[in-house]
Formats: structure tokens, sequence, C-alpha cells
């Protein structure tokens, strides 16, 4: 066996997964999406790609990958990367920005991609809710008066047990 190659898994009806390891090729990628692209599950299936493994590609597999992420894209496939190496996690980020996929995201971690891939959530809607959900925080701080922020920090100190007394 090479010391690269990429597999395909059809997990239950509406799920793919995909494994990557070592360095690869536009004809890996080319393979792959002779594989993903007719399958028989329509649109708006889930498509996990593990590259934990994947050491790295190609400029030709970089083309290649934005061409089947353009076309998984224009079928709604929820694709969640998952990634250890940064640079890898920002291929993925840049395939979906490209591609303007709302439904595609890297993830450091597999857990992390199946609990997106659960919630049914896309990304830009995530990312919108996090800054909200962090905008808001940082308001309600700025807005306290001096006797609230010391109550809120004695709070936390005390359940921290740091209080002293």
């Amino acid at each position: 066996m090479p010391d690269h190659h990429i597999t395909t898994e059809k997990v239950d009806l509406r799920r793919v997964e995909v494994r990557a390891c070592g360095s690869i090729d536009a004809h890996d990628v080319d393979r792959l999406a002779s594989e993903l692209l007719p399958n028989d599950m329509g649109n708006g299936w889930e498509l996990l790609v593990d590259w934990t493994e994947l050491s790295g590609y190609t400029p030709e597999a970089r083309q290649a990958l934005l061409q089947l992420q353009r076309a998984l894209a224009e079928r709604s496939v929820r694709t969640a990367f998952v990634a250890e190496r940064p640079r890898l996690r920002g291929l993925a980020l840049w395939l979906a920005h490209t591609t303007n996929d709302p439904l595609a995201r890297p993830f450091h971690q597999r857990a992390q991609a199946d609990a997106w891939l659960a919630s049914r959530e896309g990304r830009i809607q995530y990312l919108t809710q996090y800054l909200e959900r962090a905008k808001a925080g940082r308001d309600r701080e700025a807005n306290e008066s001096p006797s609230q922020r010391l109550r809120r920090l004695r709070r936390r100190q005390s359940s921290e047990g740091g209080a002293d007394g």
C-alpha cells in the first residue's frame, strides 16, 4: 500500500466519513470525488473528513479539493473537517470561505465535529451567535457599577475557594 491514501466509509443513511493519510495529490482527490459525488444520498447529507493523519498535500490537490468542495456545497452537504495541524484546519477554513459554503467547518477534535454535525447549525450562524454571546457578556460587565463589580468578583473568589478573610 502506498504511503498515502484516502478511504471512504458510508456509516449510515445520511453520513459518509473520509480519512486521508500521508501526503495526498490531485489523483487521490479525484478518486475521492468519483466516490462521493455520484452517491445515491441526494442533497443534504453529512460528510466528516478526518485529516488527523494527513501530513501534506500538493498544490494540485489543493485545487482539486476546492473543486470538490464547490460540488459538495451545491449539494448542501454538511462537511466537518477534523485536523490537529493548524495548517490543515486553515486549508479547511479556506475551502469553506472560498466556496462560500456555510455548511463546511474545521475542527480540532472529532467530538467537536460530531456535535456540530448533530446540531444542524451552520458555520456562519454558529459564529454569529458566539460573537453575540461574547458581546452581551462584555456589555453586562461594562455597565456594572463599582459595587456590582466588587460583588461579582467576591462571588467568583468564594466559589474558587480563594477568598481571604
